[in-house]
């Protein structure tokens, strides 16, 4: 595994996360939101992953930093993403009983991220908000064998640590203290297993968002 040659990085990301927080909050009023959704997983060198489908849970906290531009936008997230595939693997026969086996692989994708916005009123309910998130990604990669539909054994792990670019847009309705919407975003990383596990990662996501302010 890859982890220990990057963990100086991750170190780093974990308080850079644990200062940005904060900053946030006090910078301005803030705003929090949640947002979770379908996400499309791109992953070159691995034809079972490419194309899968999973999903993506993401928090966040958001502020204006100048009064005089009130339709800019910094924020703070943290994404959660989950794919998991599963294959028939034949099956053990060991007489008079046999048993089904099959083949998993699942990816994790953690990205604590900065994010720079401009939200542009349409109405007085309505907003659209197109910006970038940027940040760090670690990716978590395991492949196995399940028995008995629940047993797991996990022949292969890999990880890695890198970096990430995720254009957004989002569209909601503003009420006096919370709005709802729908948002799509498209994240590239850096993120490479390496060997046949796959690599030049990507993901598709479309949701719903969910958030609230004083």
């Amino acid at each position: 595994m890859r982890i220990t040659r990057n963990f100086p990085m991750f170190v780093l990301a974990a308080v850079a996360t644990g200062a940005l927080v904060p900053a946030a909050a006090y910078a301005a009023e803030p705003e929090f939101g949640l947002s979770i959704g379908y996400s499309h997983l791109s992953v070159d060198g691995n034809d079972s992953l490419d194309g899968q489908g999973g999903g993506r849970f993401e928090p966040r906290v958001s502020f204006q930093p100048f009064d005089d531009r009130p339709q800019l936008r910094f924020g703070f997230a943290l994404g959660f993403s989950y794919f998991y595939d599963e294959e028939d693997a034949g099956e053990i026969v060991l007489p008079p009983f046999d048993f089904d086996v099959d083949a998993f692989q699942d990816v994790f994708l953690f990205t604590p991220e900065f994010q720079v916005s401009w939200r542009q009123p349409l109405s007085e309910r309505w907003w659209i908000e197109g910006g970038l998130g940027a940040g760090f990604v670690f990716g978590y990669y395991s492949a196995g064998e399940v028995f008995f539909d629940d047993e797991f054994d996990t022949d292969v792990t890999e990880d890695d640590f890198g970096f990430e670019l995720r254009p957004f847009v989002r569209a909601a309705w503003q009420g006096d203290h919370w709005h709802w919407g729908v948002e799509a975003s498209y994240q590239y990383t850096t993120i490479d297993f390496g060997g046949p596990f796959g690599g030049d990662i990507s993901e598709w996501y479309a949701g719903l968002f969910l958030g609230f302010s004083k």
